[in-house]
């Protein structure tokens, strides 16, 4: 299923701002404090993804992310969950589809640009940035997906 690719990425302020929120952000998920001395205890995060057609958005996320929904709760939605935790939803809302942004960090990006790209999923340009590489495509419906490479934690 090839998906043409618009791009609506800014370029590097937008880049600086994703990894200023996940540095306040990947302490917090552990249950850990900022710089700011805030603590936040959670069970997991989910990303929700509006769609206008769920069939067709499950095929491009099953695709995608290698299999189909591990959950499907209501007809309205389909929910992949991750195995460290975490997951992403996808909703038929049709008023606010093509309005979301979800981020997958991979662990081997090259190997899966090479995999989606197979599957006939295009993407922009891979950006290189302080912390790790990035590249984004649209699903279907319009929603901005990026790919971030995931870097050893030192």
């Amino acid at each position: 299923m090839a998906i043409p690719y618009e791009t609506r990425f800014r370029g590097p302020a937008e880049l600086k701002a994703l990894y200023v929120s996940t540095s306040v952000i990947r302490p917090l998920l552990r249950g850990g404090q900022t710089r700011y001395g805030r603590r936040m205890v959670t069970m997991t995060a989910l990303a929700v993804v509006a769609v206008s057609n769920l069939a067709k958005a499950k095929t491009f996320y099953s695709e995608l992310l290698g299999r189909g929904p591990d959950q499907e709760p209501m007809s309205t939605l389909a929910q992949w969950d991750f195995e460290h935790g975490g997951g992403v939803q996808v909703v038929e809302v049709p008023e606010k589809s093509g309005s979301s942004m979800v981020t997958f960090v991979v662990t081997d990006f090259d190997g899966f640009l090479k995999q989606i790209g197979a599957k006939g999923v295009q993407h922009g340009e891979v950006i290189s940035g302080v912390i790790s590489r990035v590249t984004q495509t649209q699903d279907p419906t319009g929603n901005i997906i990026t790919f971030a490479e995931a870097k050893p934690e030192s």
